[in-house]
């Protein structure tokens, strides 16, 4: 979760969870950045807590 959010500045985690990917366990955080509904999502190796992946920009609603 820490990991997470220090790749995401002023933002707070609104989902999480656990998923596999390949042959590796990631979690998945979907950090909500301000009040504008944007979303950067960021995937965690669950064993290493490493940043697996580059984040992804979504738009929610």
């Amino acid at each position: 979760r820490d990991s997470a959010l220090a790749q995401v500045e002023d933002g707070h985690v609104v989902c999480s969870r656990l998923r596999v990917e390949g042959s590796r366990q990631v979690y998945v955080f979907d950090i909500e950045i301000g009040k504008d509904a944007t979303v950067e999502r960021v995937l965690i190796d669950a064993y290493s807590g490493a940043v697996i992946g580059p984040a992804e920009k979504e738009r929610e609603r």
